[in-house]
């Protein structure tokens, strides 16, 4: 999908040879926009595809501004019982359960700001300074609905990798990373022409430029 292209509603040749929900088959191809969509199209403008740096640059923002104090806060929490434990003379665990906990509570803080966040504004923090958004991939260059239980199960793939680095052995945790790695965050610089990573596949969805 190209999102760099005309109007296909401007009226020329090439717009109205595009119909609804047509894939792009080369950077040329010009699309309609999905059902649904039009009251989307009444306000706004076609957008871009966002580029693999913006993206990354998002993800490492909202990393540092929320997955970065939510381990340590659950790291905290898990000292300080510990400790109160050793004090009561329960043996002192610092250890125990932490990582476990810690994946758990990662997997669901991460899932569900990216969930609200999309739903709510189309963009996350680390997006909002960026300058880019989500769209669904059938709107074709334009914002459009996009169901709830799509944003979830996005979210929910896109930070499955917490949950499992923290829970599993380290070399099975390494594999999960470096499968989470190619298959999310490398994906989207040779995937084309929508520059998807498998999440934005099962979700149905799209980055794109705001301006």
């Amino acid at each position: 999908m190209s999102f760099e292209n005309p109007d296909p509603r401007s009226g020329t040749a090439e717009g109205a040879a595009a119909s609804p929900g047509t894939p792009h088959t080369g950077a040329d191809a010009a699309w309609q926009p999905a059902a649904g969509a039009e009251q989307w199209q009444a306000s706004g403008q076609r957008q871009r595809l966002a580029s693999w740096p913006q993206r990354v640059a998002a993800r490492l923002i909202d990393g540092v501004v929320l997955a970065l104090p939510t381990v340590l806060v659950v790291l905290l929490t898990m000292f300080l019982v510990s400790t109160a434990r050793w004090i009561a003379g329960d043996g002192f665990s610092s250890g125990e359960g932490a990582s476990i906990l810690t994946g758990v509570v990662l997997f669901l803080v991460l899932t569900v700001y990216d969930t609200v966040c999309v739903r709510k504004w189309r963009r996350t923090l680390g997006k909002h300074l960026l300058g880019i958004e989500v769209a669904p991939l059938a709107g074709a260059g334009w914002q459009g609905p996009i169901p709830v239980a799509s944003m979830l199960a996005r979210a929910a793939l896109l930070h499955l990798w917490a949950l499992l680095c923290y829970s599993l052995p380290f070399a099975l945790a390494v594999l999960v990373a470096a499968a989470a790695a190619v298959f999310l965050a490398l994906w989207p610089t040779w995937d084309r022409p929508n520059r998807q990573g498998w999440h934005d596949k099962l979700g149905g969805t799209v980055v794109v430029r705001t301006s």
